[in-house]
């Protein structure tokens, strides 16, 4: 038994340190500056775009200058991350009342 253990708390050791220098390097080497530095720069040319509209007259729509990120959650770890946020969202939710329930239905005998 206790060898399962040690095992199991190497295992989560590595995986931990795996993804403490995934995410290092990815700071290091300014990936999450490019980032965000890409992202205003995005932002900047809407703003540019958005004034010569104004100074031209023409109809503003928001939509125009409002970038939506186009995020592709359809991966198999996205699947089973919501299934699991969902089914423990159900489950302490039922639990919750549940346990109110319990709570009028004793308060209500007496």
């Amino acid at each position: 038994m206790e060898t399962k253990v040690y095992n199991s708390v190497k295992v989560i050791t590595l995986i931990l340190f795996i993804i403490f220098i995934t995410m290092f390097f990815a700071s290091f080497t300014g990936y999450y500056d490019y980032e965000n530095k890409k992202q205003a720069i995005m932002t900047e040319e809407k703003i540019k775009q958005f004034e010569q509209d104004v100074k031209n007259g023409v109809n503003l729509d928001l939509t125009n200058y409002i970038d939506k990120p186009k995020n592709n959650y359809n991966s198999f770890l996205a699947k089973v991350g919501s299934k699991t946020s969902k089914f423990i969202s159900n489950t302490v939710s039922s639990s919750v009342s549940n346990f109110f329930g319990f709570l009028i239905k004793f308060v209500d005998q007496k």
